[in-house]
């Protein structure tokens, strides 16, 4: 009979490799999960800054973008990323980053 650590050591394995994956992806995929985190809330600053009229006729825009933010937010938190092109605390990033959610737009 074959032992549980046998039986579940390649799962075991791959399930590690895949989240070694996931965190290259989440820390370094087109800048890393909190540079897509800053840049979402970037573009919603320009749409309030350049368009508003835009963002008042098409207030759906913001609910898409919170929902990104939401989302994306909660990636961060569950999948945890310590190396990255931009992660919060380092010397190439911001002293505040990713920025906070515009506050035009807080209820």
């Amino acid at each position: 009979m074959r032992s549980i650590a046998n039986r579940l050591g390649p799962g075991l394995f791959n399930a590690s490799r895949t989240l070694r994956r996931i965190r290259d992806t989440l820390g370094w995929k087109s800048g890393g999960v909190y540079k897509r985190i800053d840049e979402n809330r970037e573009l919603l600053e320009l749409l309030n800054s350049k368009a508003p009229e835009f963002v008042k006729a098409h207030p759906w825009v913001v609910g898409w973008l919170e929902s990104n933010d939401e989302f994306l937010t909660q990636l961060a938190v569950d999948v945890p990323v310590s190396e990255g092109q931009f992660i919060p605390g380092q010397l190439n990033t911001a002293s505040v980053f990713p920025r906070q959610w515009p506050e035009s737009v807080k209820g």
